[in-house]
């Protein structure tokens, strides 16, 4: 088991420096230059922009201000923004804060109605409630989620009052209105990733209650609830766990979408409004540390893949 976890970490270096290298090149690709905009546009002097350039480092070529950077950004230093006047990590940590407690509510909505409604709609196959659940599931695969946000804003906001169109307060500074205001949301972010994990789930449980060790179980007079969701549900999972990666990333992605329009200052309002800006210190922080949540969770789900189906150690 050590092995396999070195392994996967040793992996995970690589793909770290590559993100690092998108996320420098692709923010310095656009025309624009931060000590331009800073200095007002096309008002400002020639000779102005070389000084602020200088100042900011710009002047060098990019390979020197890409290992600087990298460097410092090991050591959790990305740098200062050029706009908002702090550190880029205490910005990043303020507004990824924001989107933790929005991404985690949406990420057990998710995992908790995508797992359930594949599960009974693999213990109902063929029925009523499955061509319900596989509708439903097919409809949430196919629309965007700034379409279903605003559905949810007219519906539950506009038309009933229930909930707060735009806005957003800490939980810490009070939970009811963090409640409040997250519902809509998180609801929205988990309802479309919870289609794609109810259809993965109800196909692989269905496969799995084929196999000879579910049938020697019903053989042994073991109730049906408790062949589904105890014997066949741990093995269905399996499948469904390898993919969790891959469901937080979307998660994050149409979080940044939801954030614009709930208006929630998030990380991807913060990176919305950077790039407009060309913040390229913030840009580039945010990018690096959003690959680096991506790429530790992919760890943890391959360490507990490997520790529920221990031939995967051996292979």
């Amino acid at each position: 088991m050590h092995r396999f976890i070195a392994r996967r970490i040793a992996l995970a270096v690589p793909i770290w420096l590559l993100i690092s290298i998108a996320a420098f090149g692709l923010s310095h690709l656009a025309r624009t230059n931060p000590a331009e905009i800073l200095l007002g546009g096309v008002e400002a002097s020639r000779s102005e922009i070389l000084r602020l350039d200088r100042q900011m480092g710009l002047d060098r070529p990019l390979i020197v201000q890409y290992l600087d950077w990298l460097g410092n950004a090991a050591r959790g230093n990305f740098g200062q923004s050029y706009f908002l006047h702090a550190s880029v990590a205490s910005v990043l940590w303020s507004h990824g804060i924001i989107t933790a407690t929005i991404a985690l509510p949406a990420l057990l909505i998710a995992v908790g109605l995508g797992v359930g409604a594949g599960v009974v709609s693999a213990a109902k196959a063929n029925s009523r409630i499955d061509a319900g659940v596989t509708i439903l599931s097919t409809f949430g695969m196919s629309i965007p989620e700034f379409w279903l946000a605003m559905l949810m804003i007219l519906a539950f906001s506009v038309e009933l009052g229930w909930f707060p169109p735009l806005g957003y307060t800490l939980p810490w500074q009070s939970p009811v209105a963090w409640l409040s205001d997250v519902v809509l949301p998180a609801s929205t972010i988990g309802l479309i990733q919870a289609a794609p994990l109810a259809r993965m789930c109800r196909a692989s449980l269905l496969d799995v209650l084929r196999q000879d060790f579910i049938r020697t179980a019903r053989a042994k007079g073991i109730p049906e609830r408790r062949v589904i969701l105890v014997h066949g549900l741990r093995a269905a999972l399996l499948p469904v766990l390898t993919s969790m990666g891959v469901v937080v990333m979307l998660v994050l992605a149409g979080n940044f979408v939801i954030e614009v329009v709930f208006n929630i200052p998030g990380l991807g309002y913060l990176l919305v409004n950077s790039a407009l800006q060309s913040d390229y210190p913030v840009i580039q922080g945010g990018v690096l540390l959003i690959g680096s949540v991506v790429i530790l969770v992919n760890l943890i789900v391959d360490i507990a893949y490997a520790w529920a189906n221990p031939k995967v150690r051996y292979g």
